[in-house]
């Protein structure tokens, strides 16, 4: 990378069209783990993520519209809550004998 950018300067913009128009979104990212996802996509998936500048601290592609996905966070009852925290003690207190 060139050089660290500030974190009030640090953003990722989505520009999605129509689906009439365009089945990619682009995307100009300059935050590091975006950098780093994006370029990580682009490797393992070239037909649906194509990076079209890079310039080390920034980059634009193009995203298949499909990974684009805004959804809420994930609300849990009491009672799955108090399932989750009982799976978790359970497994911490299993004790893993290698041999």
């Amino acid at each position: 990378m060139n050089k660290s950018i500030p974190f009030e300067e640090q953003e990722t913009v989505v520009i999605l069209q129509p689906a009439c128009v365009s089945q990619t979104a682009e995307v100009y990212t300059c935050m590091p783990n975006m950098l780093k996802k994006i370029r990580k996509l682009a490797e393992s998936r070239p037909e649906e993520v194509k990076i079209k500048q890079d310039k080390g601290d920034m980059l634009i592609a193009d995203v298949d519209r499909a990974y684009i996905k805004i959804s809420p966070k994930r609300q849990m009852s009491e009672e799955s809550k108090k399932a989750a925290s009982e799976r978790l003690a359970r497994l911490r207190g299993e004790v893993h004998d290698p041999c």
